[in-house]
């Protein structure tokens, strides 16, 4: 499998960064993680977030299956 080395770079160095800056939010907010699910903004990203997970997930599933039928 092939990986692309300026994003493999680029998440190499701001993964820390990420990781520093989350942890910083979720103690100085009064209500912890639960201010990154409740508000508008963040759960527009979490949601993106997850219709991209799952629709890299299960969309080559699909193509595999329709060119499985294809071939039958």
């Amino acid at each position: 499998m092939y990986v692309p080395i300026m994003p493999f770079i680029m998440t190499y160095i701001l993964a820390g960064l990420f990781e520093k800056y989350l942890r910083q939010g979720i103690n100085n907010s009064p209500d912890g993680i639960m201010t990154f699910l409740t508000r508008p903004v963040s759960a527009v990203f979490l949601v993106v977030g997850v219709a991209v997970l799952i629709v890299n997930t299960i969309l080559p599933a699909i193509k595999r299956a329709k060119a499985n039928k294809v071939k039958a």
